[in-house]
């Protein structure tokens, strides 16, 4: 019995390791830009909730990213090339950002974009072809 239980925690633990690098969470770490990443390709889920990042304009490769997190940052610029880089994003918190005052027109090609807040940001009028964002709710 001794062995099952190790080779379950030795299996549980790689698994741990797996989905960790899968995970990119920066939590009000006084972050300006946007953090290094050996392989943004690898990276699933990001957090950045509560930093100083104003502005995103790198054209990392994020195409298996489905949920980023930017609430209360002083963002007041995401770049086109940024956004459409997510083709898998599905949940998108830009919340609490108030200077933040314009969607990049590529965020109508995020057709996996099921959830977007903009809840307290400066955004008054949404980018052509948001309609075709089907999934968001």
């Amino acid at each position: 019995m001794h062995d099952v239980v190790r080779e379950m925690a030795k299996w549980i633990a790689s698994s741990f390791r797996k989905q960790k690098d899968n995970l990119v969470v920066q939590t009000r770490a006084g972050l300006r830009e946007i953090p290094k990443v050996e392989d943004w390709r690898a990276v699933r889920r990001m957090s950045l909730m509560g930093n100083k990042i104003e502005e995103i304009t790198c054209g990392s490769e994020c195409s298996e990213l489905t949920t980023l997190f930017l609430q209360y940052n002083n963002l007041k610029n995401l770049s086109g090339e940024f956004i459409q880089s997510m083709q898998k994003l599905v949940v998108l918190d830009l919340s609490y950002n108030s200077d933040f005052n314009k969607l990049p027109e590529q965020i109508s090609k995020l057709t996996s974009l099921q959830y977007l807040d903009l809840t307290h940001t400066s955004i008054e009028q949404l980018p052509v072809g948001f309609q075709e964002l089907k999934k968001l709710t």
